[in-house]
C-alpha cells in the first residue's frame, strides 16, 4: 500500500512489475477499499488516473491534470493522493535531465515533462503521489527521488496450480496434464507466475488437448508455437474450419494495429488507430476483434489495449512476416523513406539487428515469435489463420544459419546474444544446444568453449533442468570465460569449477556472484585450482554478505595460514556454511589455530576437512580444546597431517566431552 504509519509518510511511493503483473488491478483494489473506509481513512482525496490518458494530449498544466483525475477539483486537496498508473504507457519517455523544470501549475507542458515535474516535487508537491510501472519505464527516475519502492510479486506454484484447475475443469484431469508438462519446463513454469501469461498458456495446451490434434504427441514448448494455439482457440475451432477468409482479415488487421503499436512504443490505442488498422468501433461483443483487444475506460476517453503486451508482439510478428515477403523498404521506418531492401531474409536480417542494438524500440519477444513463424511446425498450425500463401520452411534454414554466424562473432554473452539462442529454438533447431546441454551433463566442455558455446551455455544455466541440479564446468574455464558467463552463474544452486587453473584474479568475479542479492548458489567445488590467500581473503568477504552457500570445496589449492585467518573470521559471523573443505593446502598450524577459535562461537559448520595441511600436534591440541565446547561439529577430517600421540591423546580427552562429533579421520 502507498502509505504507512510513520510521523513523515513517503511523498514518492513506486510500485514496479511485469506487465500483467497485476498494478492496475491492485491500484484499482485500493480505490475500492479506500471507498468503503476499510484503509487509509486519513487520506481525504484520491485522484487516480491510467496515464495512457495524457497520450490524447499534445501539452496540458497540473491543474489540468488533476481536473482529468476528478473533475470536481482543480488542485489536489490536503491530504490528497495521486495515482499515476502506468508510467510504461506515457508515449514518450521521462527525461530527467534534460526536461525543463516547472513550478507554475497553470503553465501547460509535454505530458512527460509534466510528470517529471511532478515526481521532481515542482508541481504539486503537498500531495502523496503513488506511481506503477513496469522497470524498463521505472528505471528512468533517479533512486533519490523515491521514497519506497514495493514490487509485484508473481503467482507462487500453489496459486498456479489452482489457477489451472478453475480456467481447465473439463475434462478432469486436463490442468494436471497441463501442470505436468510446466514441471518439465522450468521457463513455461516461470512465464505462469504472471496471471495473463498463465492464462495464455493454459488455454492453448487446454484446447490442444481438448481437440488431440495427432500431429502433437507431446505439448509445445516454443513460445511460438503456444500463441499460435492460442490464436486458433481464440478464432474458435468451428470458426477456423469455415471462415478461413474472415480469419485472415481479422489477424492482418491485428496484426498491422500491433505492429504499429510497436513502432511507436504503445500499447493502449484509440478509435482512430483501430479505424486506420481496418477495424470498426465499438468492437461488436463477441468478435474476434473482442476476444483480443480490452476496453480502457475512463470518463474522458476510451482505449484499447491487447490481452497482454506478449499478445501484441506475437500478432505484430504475424504482421511483419507477411508484409516483408512484399515490402520494398524498411518497415520500421513507418512510412519514412529508406533504402530499398528486397527479399523476406533482408528484412529478417533487419529485425534482428535492430534488436541487438536496441534502436528505441523493444523487440526482443518481437524477434522470439518472427523467429517462430519460420518453423514449418508453427506455420501448420497457422494454415488458415495467416494471410496470403503460405512457404512451409522457406527461409528457418538460412535464418539459423545466419543466427549462430552472428553468435560466433559475438565478442561478448550480452542478453542479446541469449536472446538469438532462443530464436535459434523458436525455429526449431535444436541441435546446438542438445549437444551441449550434453556435454554439460558429462563434463567434457573441455577445448569446446567458443563464443557460441558461452551464449547457449549462458541461456542453459538459466534454463535446463538438469543445470538445476548440477553444473559441472570443470576443465574448461579462463578468467575471460568467467567473465562472460558471470551474470548467469548466480543462478546455479550446485556448481562445480574444479581444476581451472583458477588463481586469485578470478575470485574477484566469483566473489562478485557471491554477493550479489539473486544469487542462489547452494554448493560450489573450486577444487584443484591455483586459489592463494589474496582469492580466499576476497571470497571470505563476500561470505560475510552471502546467506545461500552451505557447501565450499577449496581442496588441492595453494591456501596458506593467513587464507585460513579470513575463512576462520568468517565463520564467527557466517550462519549458513555447513561444510568447509581445506584439504590438501598450507594452513598449516597458525591456520587451524585460528579456525579452532573459530568454532568457539560458530553453530552451524557440520563438516570440517583439513586433510593434509601440514598441522602439527599444537594445532590439534588447540581445535581439541574447541571440540570441547563446539556442539555443532559432527564431521572432522584430520588424516595426513603430523597428530603425533599428543594430539591424538588432545582429542581423545575432548571426545570425552564432546557428544555431537560422529565422524573422526
Amino acid at each position: 500500500m502507498p502509505l504507512s504509519r510513520v510521523s513523515m509518510p513517503p511523498r514518492i511511493t513506486l510500485t514496479v512489475g511485469v506487465a500483467g503483473a497485476g498494478k492496475t488491478t491492485l491500484v484499482r483494489l485500493f480505490v475500492e477499499k479506500w471507498a468503503r473506509k476499510e484503509l487509509y481513512t486519513d487520506i481525504t482525496c484520491v485522484l487516480a488516473l491510467g496515464l495512457w490518458e495524457l497520450n490524447m494530449y499534445d501539452r496540458l498544466s497540473a491543474e489540468r491534470l488533476v481536473h482529468l483525475a476528478h473533475p470536481c477539483y482543480s488542485a489536489p486537496p490536503p491530504g490528497a493522493l495521486l495515482i499515476l498508473d502506468g508510467l510504461d504507457e506515457l508515449r514518450a519517455p521521462l527525461d530527467f535531465l534534460d526536461s525543463v523544470a516547472c513550478t507554475d501549475p497553470q503553465r501547460e507542458l509535454l505530458p512527460e515533462c509534466l510528470i517529471t515535474n511532478i515526481i521532481w516535487g515542482n508541481l504539486l508537491p503537498d500531495s502523496s503521489v503513488w506511481v506503477t510501472s513496469r522497470t524498463g519505464a521505472a528505471s528512468r527516475i533517479p533512486g533519490g527521488l523515491v521514497d519506497r519502492m514495493t514490487e509485484i510479486s508473481g503467482l507462487g506454484t500453489v496459486e498456479i496450480k489452482q489457477f489451472l484447475e478453475q480456467l481447465l475443469p473439463h475434462p478432469k484431469g486436463t490442468a494436471e496434464k497441463v501442470w505436468s508438462h510446466l514441471q518439465c519446463h522450468l521457463t513455461l513454469q516461470a512465464l505462469c507466475s504472471v496471471p495473463p501469461l498463465c492464462h495464455i498458456l493454459g488455454v492453448s495446451f487446454g484446447f490442444l488437448l481438448h481437440n488431440q490434434d495427432p500431429s502433437y504427441q507431446f505439448l509445445p514448448r516454443t513460445l511460438s508455437t503456444i500463441f499460435s494455439w492460442f490464436l486458433k482457440a481464440q478464432l474458435g475451432e468451428k470458426e477456423c474450419s469455415e471462415s478461413s477468409g474472415s480469419n485472415r482479415k481479422t489477424v492482418g488487421n491485428l496484426g498491422k494495429l500491433a505492429f504499429q503499436g510497436l513502432l511507436r512504443g504503445r500499447s493502449v490505442f484509440f478509435d482512430s488507430d483501430l479505424k486506420s488498422s481496418g477495424i470498426d468501433t465499438p468492437l461488436p461483443a463477441g468478435s474476434a476483434y473482442a476476444r483480443f483487444l480490452m476496453y480502457q475506460n475512463s470518463h474522458t476517453c476510451t482505449g484499447y489495449s491487447f490481452f497482454h503486451l506478449s499478445t501484441q508482439e506475437f500478432l505484430a510478428a504475424t504482421y511483419y512476416y507477411q508484409a516483408a515477403k512484399r515490402a520494398i523498404f524498411d518497415l520500421f521506418a513507418d512510412g519514412g523513406m529508406t533504402w530499398p531492401k528486397l527479399g523476406f531474409l533482408n528484412h529478417y536480417k533487419n529485425a534482428v539487428q535492430r534488436t541487438l542494438h536496441g534502436e528505441g524500440i523493444q523487440l526482443t519477444i518481437f524477434l522470439r515469435f518472427l523467429s517462430g513463424l519460420l518453423s514449418p511446425q508453427v506455420l501448420r498450425v497457422l494454415a488458415v489463420c495467416l494471410p496470403g500463401k503460405e512457404e512451409p520452411g522457406g527461409y528457418h534454414v538460412p535464418a539459423a544459419d545466419y543466427l549462430q554466424n552472428i553468435l560466433g562473432a559475438e565478442r561478448i554473452v550480452s542478453s542479446g546474444a541469449v536472446n538469438l539462442v532462443c530464436c535459434l529454438l523458436e525455429l526449431g533447431h535444436t541441435e546446438l544446444t542438445s549437444a551441449i546441454e550434453e556435454a554439460l551433463k558429462n563434463g567434457t566442455l573441455r577445448g569446446k568453449m567458443s563464443q557460441l558455446v558461452c551464449c547457449v551455455l549462458s541461456y542453459l544455466l538459466r534454463t535446463s533442468n538438469s543445470c538445476a541440479q548440477e553444473v559441472n564446468l570443470s576443465q574448461c574455464l579462463s578468467y575471460n570465460l568467467v567473465q562472460s558467463l558471470l551474470s548467469q552463474l548466480q543462478y546455479c544452486t550446485n556448481l562445480r569449477m574444479e581444476n581451472n587453473n583458477f588463481q586469485d584474479e578470478v575470485m574477484e568475479l566469483l566473489a562478485s556472484i557471491l554477493r550479489a542479492k539473486d544469487c542462489v548458489i547452494h554448493t560450489f567445488s573450486l577444487a584443484e585450482n591455483r586459489v592463494g590467500n589474496r582469492g580466499v581473503k576476497v571470497l571470505g568477504r563476500a561470505l560475510v554478505v552471502n546467506y545461500t552457500l552451505a557447501v565450499l570445496d577449496l581442496h588441492s589449492n595453494k591456501i596458506g595460514p593467513s587464507g585460513a585467518m579470513a575463512l576462520a573470521e568468517v565463520l564467527q559471523s557466517n550462519q549458513v556454511l555447513h561444510s568447509l573443505n581445506l584439504q590438501n593446502n598450507q594452513i598449516k598450524t597458525e591456520g587451524v589455530t585460528c579456525l579452532a577459535q573459530s568454532l568457539l562461537v560458530n553453530c552451524k559448520l557440520r563438516a570440517l576437512h583439513i586433510q593434509k595441511n601440514h598441522i602439527g600436534a599444537e594445532g590439534v591440541e588447540r581445535l581439541s580444546e574447541s571440540l570441547k565446547r563446539n556442539q555443532a561439529l559432527q564431521e572432522l577430517w584430520l588424516s595426513g597431517n603430523c597428530v603425533g600421540d599428543r594430539g591424538a591423546a588432545a582429542l581423545a580427552e575432548a571426545l570425552k566431552v564432546n557428544t555431537t562429533l560422529t565422524t573422526l579421520e
